[in-house]
Parts: C-alpha cells; structure tokens; sequence
C-alpha cells in the first residue's frame, strides 16, 4: 500500500502547504522562493507542480487572492 501525502511518514510538508505551494506557482512565484520558505529543494516543488508527488491536492475551492491563502506556517528545517 501506497501512502500519500500526510500519511507518508516521510513527509516533509503538510496538505495545506500544498495548497499555498500551488496557489503560489499559479501567482507566479519562483519555484526556488517556494522552496526556501518550506526548506525543501526546488526539485520537490518542481515535482509538485508536475504531479508526481502529491497529485491528489488540487487548488480547486482555494483562495482566489493571497490575501486569503493558506498560511505557509513554519518552515521546516532543511
């Protein structure tokens, strides 16, 4: 069994800091800027926006405007 997501134990990052990875991408923001505000490489969020990983979050019903975007919250360490 496969498992995505949050409950992958090796998980670095958390549904709604999927979310706010999207809603960025599609904002424009650089992959690497991304990358530094959740510690992660800008690969991973590379493979984010291609759906390899973490495929089954979408940014359908999300926040139109940044204003109302999910809060990245605490980046994790590197």
């Amino acid at each position: 069994t496969v498992l995505l997501g949050e409950k992958n134990p090796m998980n670095r990052l958390v549904n709604n800091q999927i979310v706010d990875i999207l809603f960025r991408m599609r904002n424009g923001e650089p992959q690497r800027k991304i990358a530094e505000i959740y510690g992660v490489s800008q690969g991973t969020i590379s493979r984010i926006k291609c759906k390899e990983c973490w495929g089954h979050i979408t940014l359908s019903g999300s926040p139109s405007s940044p204003s109302q975007a999910p809060s990245p919250g605490k980046p994790l360490p590197a």
